[in-house]
């Protein structure tokens, strides 16, 4: 049937590109694989299934990852919930912080109740020193999951840094009592416990949770 499409036909590429990648003809399929995601006349949920593939193959083949940024960034294709998320973690190794929050941002919409997307939302936030953000999306999670103690914490460091003393105190020996077996993060409770005690004048709870 591929014989009967011409040669230089952009369609030729969506049926070529798996049989490429199974023969191991890799430069092939991802030229085929960017064709497609840049070709208006097909469909876009065949093109969001491609873009799916596409993410598949550059996890296992990194030294893909520039030409699945290059065809992302030029196609409006609907990407699904897993394409964006790897999209995400992908930026966010690359140390683009922006462009890492987008993509899981855009993922969140699709699932604003996934758990990890919501944490690593907050987390870029913080680390971009967006508090305000970091702090309105840690107390919607919260309403979700009332029972983490990852959010109470972040929840916290928002409101230090917001200089919300006392809701960060109360937030974070909240969440305390949720968390079970875990020193590190204990650790870290107590570390920003100490910091909002610190704030708050109370240098003698301060240096006690130091």
């Amino acid at each position: 049937e591929l014989l009967k499409v011409k040669p230089d036909s952009k369609l030729v590429h969506l049926a070529l590109y798996k049989f490429y990648l199974e023969e191991g003809r890799t430069e092939d399929a991802v030229s085929s694989m960017k064709l497609v995601l840049n070709t208006p006349e097909i469909d876009e949920k065949v093109k969001s299934k491609v873009l799916k593939d596409f993410v598949g193959f550059v996890e296992k083949n990194p030294q893909y990852q520039k030409d699945l940024i290059e065809a992302t960034d030029s196609t409006n294709t609907q990407k699904d919930i897993e394409s964006l998320s790897n999209l995400g973690t992908y930026y966010l190794k690359t140390g683009d912080k922006e462009k890492a929050l987008q993509n899981y941002k855009e993922a969140l919409k699709q699932a604003p109740d996934d758990f990890k997307l919501l944490r690593d939302v907050i987390l870029i936030h913080i680390d971009l020193q967006q508090y305000e953000d970091a702090l309105k999306q840690s107390k919607s999670a919260l309403e979700l999951y009332p029972a983490q103690p990852i959010l109470y914490l972040l929840n916290g460091v928002s409101n230090i840094n917001l200089n919300n003393t006392q809701n960060a105190i109360d937030s974070l020996e909240m969440g305390l009592d949720f968390l079970v077996e875990n020193p590190k993060m204990e650790r870290d409770f107590y570390i920003q416990l100490s910091e909002a005690y610190k704030l708050a004048n109370n240098n003698a709870k301060s240096k006690a949770f130091s």
